[in-house]
């Protein structure tokens, strides 16, 4: 694979960690960095397609309901259900 140069700049503990990283690691400190950045942009893309998801099936909703949002109060939708699990035969 080829490689191309680019130059970046880090602060003085973000260099130490890396060469001691190299060091334990028996790697390169150009290594790790590519490791690191590739490992970056994966994680990345996987928020991005994870939100493109969350999107989509917010899209889906509010097609199913006609463009209404949902307006449930979590707050009140736990406390309903804790009033129906302490109302339950043998609860108490």
């Amino acid at each position: 694979m080829a490689h191309e140069r680019v130059q970046i700049l880090l602060d003085p503990k973000q260099r130490a960690a890396l060469a001691r990283r190299a060091r334990q690691t028996g790697r390169s400190v150009s290594d790790l960095v590519r490791e690191y950045v590739e490992k970056g942009l994966e994680a990345k893309e996987n928020k991005l397609e994870a939100l493109d998801r969350i999107q989509a099936h917010r899209k889906q909703m509010l097609e199913r309901r006609g463009g209404k949002p949902v307006s449930l109060d979590p707050a009140q939708v736990i406390r309903e259900i804790r009033e129906e699990r302490d109302n339950e035969p043998g609860s108490h």
